[in-house]
C-alpha cells in the first residue's frame, strides 16, 4: 500500500540495459510503473527481459522567432518574473550574464527571478549552454543552480539545471505540481549526466495525445548527449521556456545562446 509520508523515495527494481558502454534504465525508458520480469539467477537460465528501446528525439530545424543568440542584446521577447537588481544582468561578448539570486521556486519558496519568453506550438526542443562558475567539489553552496525551466508559474513548472547540492554537483531534471492529493509531495527531481565547467542543457518536449512528454538531455561538449528521464505534466498551451540563476549569490551563471528547433518526426 502507498504510504506517501514513508515512501518518497521508494525502492525500485528495474533492468539495465547498457548502450555504447553506459548503463541505461529499461532501454531508456527509466523507472517502471508495472510488473517486470525477474532476473536470471541461475547460470544457463537466459533473462526473460526483452529491451524496447525509446525512439530518438532528434533536433531539427532551428526556429529563430524562438531563440536567441545575444549577438545583438537582449531580444525584446523575454521579460521578467521578479526582476533581479539593477547590474545582476548583462550581455557581455556574446554571452547573458547572470548574478546568481538567493531566491528559488521550490514548493512554497517562490523569490527567484526568471526570464522566459513565449515558446512555439506543438513539439519543440529548447536547447542552452551555460557556464555557472561554483568551484568544482567542495561543500558547501546549496542550492546555487543555473540553467532550464518551461513554466506555466510559480508552481507548475520543469527545471534542468546544474545545481550544487552538499559536496556534489549534479544537473537537475526536476517538476513541480499544484494542486496535489493531501500528503502528496508537489516537487519532484532526478538527474542526468555530470556538469562541467560549461555545460549543455536540452529539453525536448513530445506532445502526442495524453500528457505531454517532457524528456531531458546534458551534455558537456555539445556533441555527445546524455538522455535523461521523461516527466509527464499537463502544462498550458501558454508555457513559456526560460532561464534561472537562483538559489544563493555570489556566483555568476553565463548563457551563450538559447536554441529552440522543431523536434524531427
Amino acid at each position: 500500500m502507498l504510504r506517501p509520508d514513508i515512501t518518497k523515495r521508494p525502492v525500485l527494481l528495474d533492468p539495465l540495459t547498457w548502450r555504447d558502454g553506459w548503463p541505461e534504465v529499461r532501454g531508456g525508458r527509466w523507472a517502471s510503473d508495472r510488473r517486470m520480469p525477474a532476473p536470471a539467477v541461475r547460470p544457463g537460465r537466459p533473462s526473460d527481459y526483452r529491451p524496447e528501446r525509446v525512439p530518438p528525439l532528434r533536433p531539427g530545424r532551428l526556429l529563430p522567432a524562438y531563440s536567441d543568440d545575444f549577438a545583438d542584446g537582449l531580444d525584446p521577447a523575454w521579460s521578467w518574473l521578479r526582476e533581479p537588481p539593477a547590474g545582476d544582468v548583462a550581455v557581455e561578448n556574446g554571452a547573458l550574464r547572470v548574478e546568481t539570486h538567493p531566491g528559488d521556486l521550490a514548493r512554497e519558496t517562490n523569490t527567484a527571478p526568471v526570464l522566459s519568453r513565449p515558446a512555439p506550438r506543438g513539439d519543440y526542443l529548447v536547447e542552452t549552454r551555460v557556464r555557472l562558475d561554483l568551484p568544482a567539489e567542495g561543500c558547501c553552496h546549496n542550492y546555487v543552480q543555473a540553467g532550464l525551466v518551461v513554466i506555466d508559474d510559480d508552481d507548475r513548472y520543469l527545471k534542468l539545471v546544474h545545481v550544487s547540492i552538499w559536496e556534489t554537483r549534479q544537473t537537475e531534471w526536476a517538476k513541480e505540481v499544484l494542486p496535489v492529493r493531501e500528503g502528496y509531495p508537489r516537487y519532484g527531481n532526478g538527474v542526468v549526466g555530470a556538469p562541467g565547467p560549461t555545460t549543455w542543457l536540452r529539453v525536448a518536449v513530445d506532445r502526442r495525445p495524453g500528457p505531454d512528454r517532457y524528456t531531458a538531455f546534458t551534455s558537456d561538449d555539445g556533441r555527445r548527449w546524455v538522455r535523461g528521464g521523461t516527466w509527464t505534466h499537463r502544462l498550458s498551451r501558454d508555457a513559456r521556456i526560460g532561464l534561472v540563476s537562483m538559489g544563493g549569490d555570489g556566483f555568476t551563471a553565463r548563457f551563450r545562446e538559447v536554441e529552440v528547433r522543431r523536434l524531427r518526426p
